[in-house]
């Protein structure tokens, strides 16, 4: 037979084997005695987790690549790697502000530029004014005018603050490409003390002004609990005055170039002509009498017998501007038409539909085969009746583009 391994006795570390029965005393693997019932090793054991335990405690969280997550305030994050093992990751900390602090004095004279006393500042809350605008004054050359949110501007979800902007009037007078770079602050009088409270938009730094980006200010120009303080002085009587300083610092056209304003809210131009005598011309084509559509002048002209190599073979019809030298260079104007040519009897409408720039140099679109003349001069149509016919026009401006110089 063959001999057969016994399984090796299982060593026990940090703890003691029983003693014999009725003994004191039991043989300690590493010759360490029982003390107490606790053997010395058992006893470090035990110490250990005591001092693990008064540790300070640290949350566990899911931990990703450059991003730590805490249940609480910022503290050390740890990830175990191993029982006995912690690696430091990462010190969470809260991002610190991007914004700085806005610039602000006192000073003893008076706004030069314009000054907006409120009488009865609570009413405008209370009477839904979000927005107000003063009339309008002169700096620098320009009209200005002042634009305040006494509940803060909600666009921006300013809150518990007032707001205060400086805005450029009329920027319709303003070309394409012209721009202005202004310094400018703003005063809230203390009645207090009969001195004003200055408030600068930027230190240093020039705001540009122009056709897109008309205006300025500071969101939070003044906490409304700093504001409603009667020790303060800006609120007295219900009553308060703000105030402007605009200085134009320098003037610049940026250029040549072009503005593109795609339409929003587009609307459809109909248009309807009756073209008579049609037998009778003693032209290759006729046209429409001008009409409006979108601030601009069109016709529509017809060729019944066809233009050019169509000549005698098919009906030619257009869309074109009344007057292209109206347009100034580089302008655009881009439209949808549709060009009809209406069943007098059966309503079954021959049309054609493009989408299409107009320009100076490029007045006119439709086509030279829109339609055949046998088709067209078919009794059984409907198309030609009593020698006149009816074309209808839809025009749709999607957009313009003007030059800027």
């Amino acid at each position: 037979m063959k001999a057969m391994n016994k399984r090796p006795k299982r060593e026990m570390k940090g703890c003691c084997r029983r003693a014999k029965s009725g003994g004191n005393e039991g043989t300690v693997k590493g010759k360490e005695k029982r003390e107490g019932g606790i053997t010395v090793a058992r006893e470090r054991h035990l110490r250990k987790r005591e001092s693990r335990s008064q540790r300070p405690h640290v949350a566990f969280t899911h931990v990703r690549r450059g991003v730590c997550s805490l249940r609480n305030k910022p503290k050390l994050v740890y990830a175990p790697s191993s029982i006995t093992r912690f690696i430091l990751l990462v010190l969470c900390h809260s991002p610190a502000s991007n914004s700085a602090a806005t610039p602000r004095s006192t000073v003893d004279s008076p706004p030069a530029h314009y000054v907006l006393k409120v009488q009865s500042f609570s009413l405008l809350v209370k009477n839904f004014i979000e927005r107000y605008e003063s009339e309008s004054f002169e700096a620098g050359g320009y009209k200005w005018k002042l634009v305040l949110y006494p509940g803060g501007n909600k666009s921006k979800n300013v809150r518990e603050h007032i707001s205060l902007y400086l805005a450029l009037d009329d920027t319709s007078s303003l070309h394409h490409g012209w721009e202005i770079y202004v310094n400018f602050r703003f005063f809230l009088h203390d009645q207090n003390n009969d001195n004003f409270l200055v408030v600068q938009d930027t230190v240093g730094k020039e705001r540009r002004f122009h056709k897109m980006k008309a205006e300025w200010g500071i969101d939070q120009f003044i906490p409304l609990k700093d504001f409603n303080l009667a020790s303060k002085g800006y609120l007295v009587d219900d009553t308060c005055a703000f105030g402007a300083e605009v200085f134009v610092c320098k003037e610049r056209n940026t250029g040549k170039g072009e503005s593109l304003v795609m339409m929003k809210d587009v609307i459809t131009y109909k248009h309807l002509y009756e073209f008579d005598n049609l037998s009778k011309l003693d032209s290759e084509f006729c046209d429409s009498k001008p009409f409006n559509a979108g601030n601009y002048k069109w016709k529509i002209k017809l060729y019944p017998n066809g233009k050019d190599a169509e000549l005698g073979n098919y009906l030619s019809l257009y869309l074109t501007l009344a007057d292209p030298s109206a347009l100034s260079p580089g302008s655009k104007i881009y439209a949808q038409i549709t060009l009809r040519i209406l069943d007098q009897k059966q309503a079954k409408h021959h049309f054609g539909k493009a989408n299409y720039w107009f320009t100076a140099s490029c007045p006119e679109n439709g086509a030279s085969r829109f339609m055949p003349i046998n088709n067209f001069t078919n009794q059984n149509s409907g198309y030609q009746v009593k020698d006149c016919c009816l074309v209808e026009v839809d025009v749709i401006i999607l957009g313009v583009v003007d030059a800027v110089s």
